[in-house]
Protein backbone atom coordinates (compact mmCIF):
# COMPACT_ATOMS: atom_id res chain seq x y z
CA UNK A 1 0.00 0.00 0.00
CA UNK A 2 1.39 3.38 -1.02
CA UNK A 3 1.40 5.80 1.92
CA UNK A 4 2.90 8.71 -0.01
CA UNK A 5 0.65 11.75 -0.21
CA UNK A 6 -1.15 12.33 -3.49
CA UNK A 7 0.07 15.24 -5.57
CA UNK A 8 -1.58 17.19 -8.39
CA UNK A 9 -0.71 16.75 -12.06
CA UNK A 10 -2.10 19.37 -14.44
CA UNK A 11 -3.13 18.19 -17.92
CA UNK A 12 -3.72 21.03 -20.42
CA UNK A 13 -5.10 20.46 -23.92
CA UNK A 14 -7.95 22.05 -25.85
CA UNK A 15 -8.93 18.66 -27.33
CA UNK A 16 -11.10 16.60 -24.92
CA UNK A 17 -9.99 13.33 -26.58
CA UNK A 18 -6.34 14.16 -25.82
CA UNK A 19 -7.17 14.85 -22.18
CA UNK A 20 -9.03 11.54 -21.91
CA UNK A 21 -6.01 9.74 -23.37
CA UNK A 22 -3.63 11.49 -20.94
CA UNK A 23 -5.90 10.67 -18.03
CA UNK A 24 -6.10 6.99 -19.05
CA UNK A 25 -2.31 6.83 -19.35
CA UNK A 26 -1.62 8.45 -15.98
CA UNK A 27 -4.42 7.09 -13.78
CA UNK A 28 -2.11 4.15 -12.98
CA UNK A 29 0.02 6.55 -10.90
CA UNK A 30 -2.89 7.16 -8.50
CA UNK A 31 -2.42 10.94 -8.31
CA UNK A 32 -4.87 13.86 -8.60
CA UNK A 33 -5.20 14.53 -12.33
CA UNK A 34 -6.53 18.03 -12.97
CA UNK A 35 -7.78 18.78 -16.51
CA UNK A 36 -7.74 22.20 -18.15
CA UNK A 37 -9.13 22.87 -21.64
CA UNK A 38 -7.21 26.11 -22.27
CA UNK A 39 -4.17 28.07 -21.18
CA UNK A 40 -6.41 30.51 -19.33
CA UNK A 41 -8.09 27.72 -17.36
CA UNK A 42 -4.66 26.26 -16.56
CA UNK A 43 -3.54 29.61 -15.15
CA UNK A 44 -6.60 29.70 -12.88
CA UNK A 45 -5.69 26.27 -11.48
CA UNK A 46 -2.07 27.29 -10.96
CA UNK A 47 -3.22 30.29 -8.90
CA UNK A 48 -4.92 28.04 -6.34
CA UNK A 49 -3.06 24.72 -6.37
CA UNK A 50 0.42 23.27 -6.37
CA UNK A 51 1.39 20.79 -9.08
CA UNK A 52 4.10 18.15 -9.33
CA UNK A 53 4.23 18.59 -13.11
CA UNK A 54 2.25 20.25 -15.90
CA UNK A 55 1.64 18.52 -19.24
CA UNK A 56 0.94 21.36 -21.65
CA UNK A 57 -0.16 21.24 -25.27
CA UNK A 58 1.87 23.70 -27.33
CA UNK A 59 -0.73 24.53 -29.96
CA UNK A 60 -3.98 25.79 -28.47
CA UNK A 61 -6.29 28.57 -29.62
CA UNK A 62 -6.12 31.81 -27.64
CA UNK A 63 -3.31 31.48 -25.15
CA UNK A 64 -0.95 28.87 -26.59
CA UNK A 65 1.26 26.55 -24.54
CA UNK A 66 4.42 28.65 -24.76
CA UNK A 67 2.58 31.81 -23.66
CA UNK A 68 0.90 29.89 -20.84
CA UNK A 69 4.25 28.51 -19.65
CA UNK A 70 5.80 31.99 -19.68
CA UNK A 71 2.94 33.31 -17.51
CA UNK A 72 3.26 30.37 -15.12
CA UNK A 73 6.97 31.16 -14.73
CA UNK A 74 6.25 34.79 -13.81
CA UNK A 75 4.69 33.85 -10.46
CA UNK A 76 7.02 32.95 -7.60
CA UNK A 77 4.74 30.15 -6.35
CA UNK A 78 4.61 28.37 -9.73
CA UNK A 79 8.04 29.31 -11.09
CA UNK A 80 9.60 25.92 -10.38
CA UNK A 81 6.82 23.61 -11.55
CA UNK A 82 8.23 21.32 -14.26
CA UNK A 83 6.44 21.69 -17.60
CA UNK A 84 6.43 18.99 -20.28
CA UNK A 85 5.27 20.29 -23.64
CA UNK A 86 3.13 18.04 -25.82
CA UNK A 87 3.07 18.77 -29.53
CA UNK A 88 1.66 17.26 -32.67
CA UNK A 89 3.66 19.60 -34.87
CA UNK A 90 7.14 18.83 -36.08
CA UNK A 91 9.66 19.99 -33.53
CA UNK A 92 11.83 22.69 -35.00
CA UNK A 93 14.91 24.11 -33.33
CA UNK A 94 13.19 27.50 -33.05
CA UNK A 95 10.04 26.05 -31.46
CA UNK A 96 12.11 23.99 -29.01
CA UNK A 97 14.19 27.03 -28.10
CA UNK A 98 11.03 29.04 -27.40
CA UNK A 99 9.64 26.20 -25.31
CA UNK A 100 12.77 25.70 -23.25
CA UNK A 101 13.10 29.46 -22.81
CA UNK A 102 9.53 29.55 -21.51
CA UNK A 103 10.40 26.92 -18.90
CA UNK A 104 9.87 23.51 -20.47
CA UNK A 105 11.84 20.60 -19.05
CA UNK A 106 10.92 18.31 -21.94
CA UNK A 107 9.06 17.98 -25.25
CA UNK A 108 7.01 14.95 -26.25
CA UNK A 109 5.63 14.35 -29.73
CA UNK A 110 2.05 13.20 -30.33
CA UNK A 111 1.03 10.45 -30.54
CA UNK A 112 2.59 9.98 -27.15
CA UNK A 113 4.16 6.70 -26.11
CA UNK A 114 2.29 5.88 -22.89
CA UNK A 115 5.18 4.16 -21.10
CA UNK A 116 7.54 7.07 -21.78
CA UNK A 117 5.03 9.66 -20.55
CA UNK A 118 4.20 7.62 -17.45
CA UNK A 119 7.90 7.18 -16.59
CA UNK A 120 8.63 10.90 -16.99
CA UNK A 121 5.61 12.00 -14.94
CA UNK A 122 6.35 9.41 -12.25
CA UNK A 123 9.79 10.95 -11.65
CA UNK A 124 8.26 14.39 -11.06
CA UNK A 125 5.56 12.91 -8.83
CA UNK A 126 8.21 11.19 -6.68
CA UNK A 127 10.22 14.42 -6.46
CA UNK A 128 7.13 16.39 -5.38
CA UNK A 129 6.27 13.77 -2.75
CA UNK A 130 9.83 13.84 -1.40
CA UNK A 131 9.73 17.66 -1.30
CA UNK A 132 6.38 17.55 0.52
CA UNK A 133 7.72 15.07 3.10
CA UNK A 134 10.81 17.24 3.60
CA UNK A 135 8.66 20.32 4.19
CA UNK A 136 6.57 18.40 6.73
CA UNK A 137 9.77 17.23 8.45
CA UNK A 138 11.06 20.83 8.61
CA UNK A 139 7.79 22.00 10.18
CA UNK A 140 7.89 19.14 12.71
CA UNK A 141 11.52 19.84 13.64
CA UNK A 142 10.75 23.54 14.10
CA UNK A 143 7.81 22.61 16.36
CA UNK A 144 9.99 20.30 18.46
CA UNK A 145 12.77 22.91 18.68
CA UNK A 146 10.27 25.52 19.88
CA UNK A 147 8.90 23.09 22.46
CA UNK A 148 12.40 22.27 23.72
CA UNK A 149 13.26 25.96 23.89
CA UNK A 150 10.09 26.73 25.84
CA UNK A 151 10.77 23.88 28.30
CA UNK A 152 14.36 24.98 28.69
CA UNK A 153 13.29 28.58 29.39
CA UNK A 154 10.71 27.40 31.94
CA UNK A 155 13.27 25.15 33.63
CA UNK A 156 15.79 28.02 33.92
CA UNK A 157 13.10 30.37 35.24
CA UNK A 158 11.71 27.88 37.75
CA UNK A 159 15.24 26.91 38.86
CA UNK A 160 16.03 30.56 39.67
CA UNK A 161 12.78 30.87 41.60
CA UNK A 162 13.53 27.70 43.60
CA UNK A 163 17.07 28.91 44.46
CA UNK A 164 15.68 32.29 45.52
CA UNK A 165 13.01 30.54 47.59
CA UNK A 166 15.64 28.30 49.18
CA UNK A 167 17.85 31.27 50.23
CA UNK A 168 14.87 33.04 51.79
CA UNK A 169 13.88 29.89 53.70
CA UNK A 170 17.43 29.25 54.88
CA UNK A 171 17.76 32.83 56.12
CA UNK A 172 14.50 32.55 58.02
CA UNK A 173 15.42 29.26 59.70
CA UNK A 174 19.05 30.30 60.41
CA UNK A 175 17.89 33.28 62.41
CA UNK A 176 15.70 30.96 64.40
CA UNK A 177 12.69 33.17 63.83
CA UNK A 178 10.53 30.70 61.95
CA UNK A 179 10.50 27.30 60.38
CA UNK A 180 8.21 28.60 57.64
CA UNK A 181 9.30 30.60 54.67
CA UNK A 182 7.84 34.10 55.14
CA UNK A 183 7.88 34.91 51.45
CA UNK A 184 6.51 31.73 49.89
CA UNK A 185 4.45 30.37 52.80
CA UNK A 186 6.12 26.98 52.61
CA UNK A 187 8.13 24.99 55.10
CA UNK A 188 11.87 25.53 55.03
CA UNK A 189 12.57 21.84 54.33
CA UNK A 190 10.27 21.93 51.30
CA UNK A 191 11.95 25.00 49.89
CA UNK A 192 15.42 23.66 50.65
CA UNK A 193 14.57 20.51 48.72
CA UNK A 194 13.62 22.64 45.69
CA UNK A 195 16.92 24.54 45.81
Amino acid sequence: MNTDPKVNVLLVDNEPANLIALEATLEYLGQNLVKAYSGTEALRYVLDQDFAVILLDVQMPGLNGIETAALIRERERSRHIPIIFLTGAVKTAEMMFKGYSAGAVDYLMKPIVSEVLRAKVEVFVELAQARQKLQEEIVERARVATEIDERSTWTRWSGKRCRKRSRTCQAATSSGTSSRCPKFKATATCCARCG
